[in-house]
């Protein structure tokens, strides 16, 4: 899920809010990107669990949400230490600064 029950879409010359997977699966995909780029030892299975492992569960959302909020930081964390990606010691430098969790 995307952080929030809603999102901004914009497209020029104006904007909208809206809601539902077509607003959360750029945010996930994204994710996957980053992951893979920073850890590319890792394969598909490993990130997926990765993120499920560390998604913040939404609680009476889960019709809505499924796995919850897609957390980053945390999921990297994870990759780094799944030995079946291969040496830690090889991933590319990373920092990420994580924000007080809002929720």
């Amino acid at each position: 899920a995307a952080e929030g029950d809603f999102s901004i879409s914009f497209r020029f010359p104006s904007y909208r809010v809206g809601d539902g997977t077509s607003h959360a699966a750029p945010h996930v995909s994204a994710c996957i990107a980053i992951l893979m780029g920073l850890r590319p030892s890792c394969g598909a299975k490993q990130v997926r669990r990765a993120l499920e492992m560390s998604a913040r569960p939404l609680q009476g959302r889960e019709d809505l949400v499924g796995k919850g909020l897609v957390r980053l930081v945390e999921a990297y964390q994870a990759l780094l230490e799944d030995t079946h990606c291969g040496d830690p010691g090889k991933a590319t430098q990373f920092a990420i600064e994580a924000a007080d969790d809002p929720l």
